[in-house]
């Protein structure tokens, strides 16, 4: 039987990871020993009406990963870093771009928070990130207001022990070897770009979740503005077209949920 969660209450406890939807595509994981992940922190977006002062909270954030380049994936890292003593953990290209076109502090953008495709990077003893393909394109500008191309789009699978594995697909359109996935990683969670024009939509977004055998699923970079037309639930439609048995994660932003 399919099923929509809504979550009305914040939910805690200390053996399971928690989830925050900031809105867009921003998520801050929490892990079970406290550390926290932020994931594309454009944390003051236009549906964010509490943006500003969630922003100010963010002070313990452990790691900011970066998918891609663009303004609204990057969004408020700078700040983040200003008032945490977070790390970035991003691809080898946009770390560098990071570091010579926007000139962030060298201490944050460390070479061993960097990777490629295919790369694994140990965070912590608790924290694993794998780098996962994307199809999209990650640019940036800088203070002159010059384009960048910064090299691929990635995504995200961070395993955490004894626990769960949340894939983050990024912005990308399905590819087929999301299917050599599953072989590797059991995904406990697949949070999932459903916005249409600039990401997959729906169905194909649905599609993505059924190659993964995900066991719930999240979806985000919606709704943020006009074009973006996809919605949950067209994606939850899509879902029970391929008789998606999972859980189907629908938090309101900055809602804090125990992922079961």
């Amino acid at each position: 039987m399919k099923q929509l969660v809504l979550f009305i209450l914040v939910v805690s406890s200390s053996y399971s990871a928690h989830i925050r939807w900031f809105g867009h595509s921003s998520i801050e994981i929490t892990s079970p020993a406290g550390t926290k992940l932020v994931i594309d922190p454009w944390i003051k977006n236009p549906k964010n009406s509490n943006g500003p002062a969630i922003l100010s909270g963010l002070h313990d954030t452990s790691f900011l990963l970066l998918s891609h380049g663009h303004g609204d994936h990057i969004g408020d890292t700078k700040d983040i870093i200003v008032n945490s003593n977070a790390k970035i953990v991003t691809s080898y290209s946009l770390g560098n771009h990071l570091l010579s076109t926007l000139k962030y502090p060298q201490d944050r953008v460390l070479q061993k928070h960097m990777g490629d495709v295919g790369g694994e990077i140990q965070l912590t003893d608790e924290i694993k990130v794998t780098i996962t393909h994307a199809i999209h394109s990650s640019d940036l500008i800088d203070s002159k207001g010059v384009l960048h191309n910064t090299g691929p789009s990635i995504g995200f699978i961070i395993e955490i022990k004894n626990d769960k594995t949340i894939y983050f697909s990024g912005d990308t359109d399905l590819f087929f070897d999301m299917k050599l996935i599953p072989l590797l990683h059991t995904v406990d969670l697949f949070i999932v770009c459903i916005g249409n024009q600039f990401t997959m939509g729906p169905k194909r977004a649905a599609l993505a979740t059924n190659l993964l055998k995900a066991k719930a699923v999240l979806p985000v970079h919606w709704g943020t503005y006009p074009l973006l037309t996809g919605t949950p639930e067209k994606f939850k439609q899509y879902l029970d077209e391929f008789s998606f048995s999972g859980l189907i994660y629908n938090p309101s932003i900055n809602q804090k949920f125990l992922l079961k």
